[in-house]
């Protein structure tokens, strides 16, 4: 189904899946479909090959913890599952690993 026609009915499920989109969007999508050139967007931002590399291999080869990541204000609360959402009661559940 198309993601661009329904609505999100949890807002911590829905900012997780906007930063994981943002991941592919800015890090694996090419910055022109029909070019010759296999240039990414974060290329195109400035961002050398190097350090996308880089991200790309802590991405998919280290396992995230509390411990290891440096986060601050609102992914800290995104990572927490703290975000509200209206008319709904009640806390999210986090695993008690997650936040170790």
């Amino acid at each position: 189904r198309r993601e661009t026609t329904c609505f999100a009915r949890n807002v911590n499920a829905s900012m997780l899946r906007m930063a994981v989109y943002t991941l592919y969007h800015n890090y694996i999508k090419r910055w022109r479909i029909r070019s010759q050139s296999a240039a990414v967007h974060a290329e195109k931002a400035g961002i050398e090959q190097k350090a996308i590399n880089g991200v790309l291999k802590r991405v998919f080869t280290q396992r995230y913890q509390k411990t290891r990541l440096r986060l601050r204000g609102f992914t800290d609360r995104l990572w927490r599952k703290e975000l509200s959402t209206p008319l709904k009661t009640g806390s999210e559940y986090v695993p008690r690993y997650a936040l170790a």
